[in-house]
């Protein structure tokens, strides 16, 4: 339920080939924020003075994979001769 007492509502109508859209579109991506929150960011950002001060998301590290340890074949196949063909 929408509390008109509280809060404005408002409806836009954004041209998909303009370059505000581009530039919203872009912080979306970037902020992984719905398009309301983008819009409510930045136009108090404007009203404010300030400039891009959209939060950001946390950081994704990425892990490179431990690399696989070296097998020496040789080794191998001496350990498995040595205990009886049984690892």
């Amino acid at each position: 339920m929408r509390d008109n007492q509280k809060y404005l509502y408002v409806e836009l109508a954004i041209p998909r080939t303009s370059e505000l859209y581009q530039r919203i579109q872009a912080d979306i991506v970037a902020t992984g924020l719905p398009a309301s929150n983008v819009l409510v960011v930045r136009l108090s950002d404007a009203y404010a003075g300030r400039a891009l001060a959209l939060p950001q998301p946390p950081a994704i590290i990425e892990q490179e994979p431990e690399p696989e340890p070296a097998v020496d074949m040789a080794q191998n196949a001496a350990a498995f001769l040595d205990n009886d063909s049984f690892f």
